[in-house]
């Protein structure tokens, strides 16, 4: 690929612009080989440590950085791809003061996207930036629109071992900043690149799909994740046992299921107590869908909590947005209005069905009314 087709950070030739940066890297007291551009390139690339070794001030060091990245985007395709993952490699290992990590992310970031869109080597980029990300806690540089992810997938031609790479990646880069919404994602993706024949390869992935589910404190609702094959396949496993408890069991259970694995919840990584108010929501939530009307005594027994935690205990219900409720203190009772379905089953369409159908006949004969209403003035006289 020729230097014009490419995007660069310099409008001069690869020539004019390494002759520009030995000579700025001299001043700095550097020696720089001497040869065609693509040996002081592969020089530079290969020896990126010197620059970190040395007092730099952080502007120079991005503008070097930059220098080489532009050079390497531009190189022949013969050497580019060695020497992008040889500079990411080196990005990313750097042994430099944390207050640069921003900095690193800000030279990978502009190495993915000065590389054309079509480009595979974008893949490596990309992987190399998430990693940075993961080490340096900083989702800002990151692309996590799982649509676009998509696309750059089918872009890159990548393989399916890749597009886990890829997905396995993000999960951790997400999960460790707790955003939620976007780890469920990725872990969800990645579970569903296994078929029924892979499935046995997906263990640990499967594995901490259902700990973090667990773990986290904003997902209620993954009874969807019972239908991959990899969950599918630790069916008959203390994991899987445990996760079918969280996705449609209720409190009982769970403490049945603890009090015969005693370990099991903190050898694997899980916090008991977290769990126990976890599932007194989740099983909140069942008794909700029951019934719309719930006296304090059946939360006592059924959540197996103290009278005088009730209260405390429906406010931090609501704050999660599965339910919808208020507390008569007077008649002892909690009020449902409204209550996210655990699992949403056959029956769960039929009545959404009968819903939706109800709601088009009452609109068709207001609709009707209007019409008739119309046609009369006289109607509209009168009123």
């Amino acid at each position: 690929m020729s230097q014009n087709d490419m995007p660069v950070f310099c409008d001069v030739s690869a020539e004019e612009q390494v002759d520009a940066l030995k000579a700025f890297l001299n001043r700095l007291g550097f020696k720089i080989v001497s040869g065609a551009w693509q040996d002081v390139l592969i020089d530079l690339v290969k020896n990126l440590d010197r620059f970190y070794a040395t007092e730099i001030k952080e502007p120079d060091l991005e503008m070097i950085l930059n220098s080489i990245l532009s050079l390497i985007i531009i190189s022949p395709e013969e050497i580019c791809g060695k020497l992008i993952s040889q500079f990411s490699e080196h990005i990313l290992r750097a042994k430099i003061p944390e207050r640069y990590n921003t900095l690193k992310l800000r030279i990978l970031s502009n190495l993915f996207h000065g590389l054309i869109s079509t480009s595979r080597h974008r893949y490596a980029v990309y992987l190399y930036l998430i990693k940075c990300s993961i080490m340096a806690r900083n989702l800002q540089f990151l692309q996590l629109d799982l649509g676009l992810i998509k696309r750059y997938i089918q872009t890159w031609q990548s393989t399916i071992e890749e597009s886990q790479v890829l997905y396995r990646l993000l999960f951790e880069a997400t999960s460790q900043m707790n955003d939620s919404k976007n780890a469920l994602k990725f872990i969800t993706q990645l579970l569903g690149t296994y078929t029924k024949e892979t499935a046995s390869k997906s263990r640990e992935d499967a594995h901490k799909c259902i700990v973090y589910c667990i773990n986290d404190p904003n997902i209620f609702i993954f009874d969807n994740l019972l239908l991959l094959e990899p969950i599918k396949f630790l069916e008959g496993e203390q994991i899987h046992n445990l996760f079918t408890i969280f996705v449609s069991g209720n409190m009982s259970q769970y403490m049945e299921f603890t009090n015969t694995h005693k370990q099991f919840i903190s050898q694997n990584g899980m916090d008991h107590e977290k769990n126990v108010n976890k599932m007194r929501i989740l099983s909140l939530m069942t008794l909700a869908e029951n019934s719309k009307e719930l006296s304090f005594d059946l939360l006592e027994k059924e959540l197996q909590i103290d009278a005088d935690e009730i209260e405390s205990f429906v406010i931090d219900a609501i704050r999660t947005k599965c339910i919808r409720c208020k507390i008569d203190h007077l008649a002892k009772n909690v009020t449902v209005m409204s209550v996210g379905y655990r699992t949403f089953t056959k029956q769960n369409w039929v009545m959404l069905k009968e819903k939706l159908e109800k709601w088009r006949e009452n609109l068709a004969a207001v609709d009707q009314n209007l019409t008739n209403i119309i046609a009369q003035p006289s109607l509209l006289q009168m009123s």
